[in-house]
């Protein structure tokens, strides 16, 4: 988040080390267990202290010009007139208070401070009066919609505002205040603001001068980040508006740049990168955070040792810039394959997994490091039994940062802490999952396979064969550095289990191969940033790319969506497809058909595209009219890359594009059907053959 801790936290410098109990390592420990979930930094007060804080990594999209603006407003004096009236929206972990902590630095308080989070707070200022939301979910006793009644007294006294909000409060709380209003009462200024808000696209319902609330949009597209406007009432200005979306930009991707103008912040653009072409992501506010969790983690000792330590190995693998990035290229691929970005919070908890892996549910640095000790003699000392080896060595292989953010728990993959829920979607990329045939293409790496070499490593099992050895070779020069004392510790314990000749011992051989193989197999993609359904996130990517900067797609996507929403009977048919016309389901007839039906002719198709925020939008339309849109997201590219020719092959989410295809078909139906000249498009097929409908005009009745 923008800045994390609490005022509690002291300064993690030398002089503050040498001032409190405990080992530096166990200050680090504390520092990650605080900010993930559920921990004591998690969330903080509009009141704390942000000089002291542990780690302030680059805002969100949008923040901190925010937060400059609203400071500029209420420290200029009484020029500084027009309230300002500022919205963080987002879900949970975002970096809101932390956000409106900032912003209050060196106000007066209105009224005594308490220990407890509250609602709200109020400040003073050379600008007027400041009311902070600091968490809208906390109930308002005053007014069952307290959110909407906070914009309304704000609007009333003519005081500044700066709210803390989520999505779900905003719809809940138009809900009930729209629910509350009886029939023709006038429209308060808090609903109109929440509408506002609330719009999935950003435009005013009730933009109308003769309103006696209205709000005009000043800028920000309507998916923007960031948009601003001015509240009036009567035509008379009462306010400058500002929210800041900040779950629409991925923390994983540059920042877009955002300028300050007299009237507030200008949004710039966000762009996606080509995922391809692993374009440096140190602007990201996911890098710096991570990056700068790794130099506080350099500033200590480690009290474990060095050498088999595998907290030790993470630290030192993701200090290098390349793997570094690689890694954060899978969490990427995790974003775009859910459909859902990691909040500042996510990424503590997920980058705390990678450094401590499942060692950071324990209570201290102590008590988690007294079995991973036993361990570490175990695995690497010939004199155990290789039974025993094998499982010191898996344990700590576990803990290793390719494997903790998969399966966090020491053994098994079932969820059993808190932080699995969020596993479940860092699990969507995990290489191990999908690892076809291959050597990588440096050239055209998303369009080939990769996992060829891991798999040649277990081709050869003898006294002297060593699968970490025989992969050595393919690895990069850089990418290296993954590679320490731990791995040969597991290599040579793997080694000792398969060439041990007790025939008891073939079952524990087996699961030992599997265990090793997903080891290495996530080893060599995530060091060089390869995550599951690598070719489709690529696409997807490149995809939103062409959209955004011309509105086309790729010919291998536009071949396969026309195959999909159009498929013809033959290949002498180019571009024609025939749905029955009154059939209950828009599926076309590609087969030879047993009896006589109704068909229309659908002829050829145009795709324009557009990108609204992440999503991307492909709009078909046929030559007389639009046939509407659908969306093209990673189950769709999916389906579309399986197309051969005019076959479409099968993916699990097979069932639910279905019926977003047949939408499409259908309204190309209606359009086809209501225009000028039916009939010319209506045709009877029977077996291979189709045949034209003449209509005829019959006797008028006289009467």
């Amino acid at each position: 988040m923008m800045a994390t801790g609490n005022s509690d936290s002291p300064p993690l410098g030398p002089e503050a080390e040498a001032s409190r109990d405990g080992s530096p390592s166990e200050t680090f420990f504390k520092v990650l267990k605080a900010h993930a979930h559920g921990g004591t930094d998690a969330a903080v007060r509009a009141s704390d202290s942000t000089s002291q804080r542990s780690v302030q990594a680059l805002p969100a999209a949008g923040v901190k010009e925010l937060i400059d603006w609203m400071r500029n407003h209420l420290e200029g004096g009484p020029k500084s007139r027009t309230p300002l009236m500022a919205y963080l929206v987002g879900g949970p972990g975002g970096g809101k208070s932390a956000a409106a902590a900032q912003v209050v630095q060196g106000l007066a308080p209105l009224g005594p401070e308490s220990p407890l989070a509250e609602r709200s707070y109020r400040y003073a200022s050379p600008a007027g009066n400041l009311t902070v939301i600091n968490d809208a979910t906390i109930p308002k006793q005053a007014n069952k919609g307290s959110l909407a009644h906070d914009i309304d007294e704000a609007a009333s006294a003519g005081e500044n505002l700066l709210a803390c909000v989520n999505r779900g409060v905003i719809v809940d709380d138009l809900g009930r205040a729209q629910r509350d209003a009886s029939s023709g009462e006038e429209q308060t200024a808090g609903v109109t603001v929440l509408r506002w808000l609330a719009q999935p696209f950003g435009q005013d319902p009730r933009s109308d001068p003769s309103d006696r609330w209205c709000i005009r949009s000043d800028s920000g597209e309507p998916w923007s980040f960031l948009r601003s406007g001015s509240l009036k009432r009567s035509g008379e200005h009462v306010a400058q508006l500002l929210v800041v979306f900040l779950d629409e930009c991925s923390l994983l991707e540059v920042r877009p740049e955002t300028t300050l103008s007299e009237s507030g912040p200008i949004a710039g653009e966000y762009s996606v990168a080509r995922f391809d072409a692993l374009e440096p992501t140190s602007n990201s506010s996911g890098y710096d955070l991570l990056s700068k969790i790794l130099e506080l983690a350099s500033q200590h000792q480690d009290p474990l040792g060095a050498g088999s330590n595998p907290v030790t190995a993470n630290i030192a693998s993701l200090t290098h810039e390349r793997i570094r990035r690689n890694f954060l290229h899978i969490l990427r691929a995790a974003e775009i394959i859910g459909e859902r970005r990691f909040s500042y919070r996510d990424l503590w908890a997920v980058y705390s997994r990678a450094l401590l892996g499942s060692l950071v549910s324990h209570d201290s640095i102590d008590s988690a490091s007294t079995s991973m000790e036993v361990d570490m003699e175990v695995a690497g000392n010939n004199a155990y039994h290789p039974t025993k080896r094998w499982a010191a060595a898996q344990r700590l292989g576990q803990l290793r940062f390719f494997m903790s953010v998969f399966a966090p728990t020491s053994g098994t993959e079932g969820p059993t802490s808190v932080f699995d829920q969020l596993a479940s979607m860092v699990r969507t990329a995990d290489p191990a999952s999908d690892a076809p045939l291959g050597h990588l293409d440096k050239d055209a790496p998303s369009r080939s396979g990769w996992a060829t070499p891991v798999y040649d490593a277990f081709s050869v099992i003898g006294k002297e064969s060593s699968p970490l050895n025989l992969l050595r070779p393919d690895l990069d020069p850089d990418l290296k550095n993954v590679v320490g004392p731990l791995e040969t510790i597991i290599d040579r314990a793997y080694q000792s289990l398969q060439t041990s000749s007790n025939a008891d011992l073939e079952d524990d051989r087996r699961r030992a191969s599997q265990w090793y193989g997903r080891y290495l197999l996530r080893l060599y993609a995530v060091s060089k940033g390869i995550p599951a359904l690598y070719n489709e996130v690529t696409t997807w990517s490149r995809a939103w790319r062409t959209s955004k900067n011309d509105g086309t797609l790729n010919e291998t996507l536009t071949g396969g969506l026309t195959s999909l929403l159009n498929p013809r009977r033959s290949e002498s048919q180019r571009d024609t497809s025939y749905v029955p016309t009154f059939a209950s389901r828009a599926e076309p007839v590609t087969s030879t058909t047993t009896h006589p039906i109704l068909v229309t002719q659908l002829g050829d198709m145009q795709f324009r595209t557009r990108v609204e925020g992440e999503r991307i939008w492909v709009h078909v339309a046929d030559q007389s009219s639009d046939a509407g849109k659908i969306a093209l997201d990673l189950d769709l590219i999916r389906l579309i890359l399986t197309v051969s020719g005019q076959h479409s092959g099968i993916t699990e989410m097979s069932s639910t594009i279905s019926p977003r295809l047949e939408r499409i078909r259908s309204a190309r139906l209606r359009s086809v059907n209501s225009g000028p000249n039916p009939p010319q498009s209506i045709r009877v097929m029977s077996g291979k053959s189709t045949y034209p409908v003449a209509v005829v005009k019959g006797p008028t009745n006289a009467g």
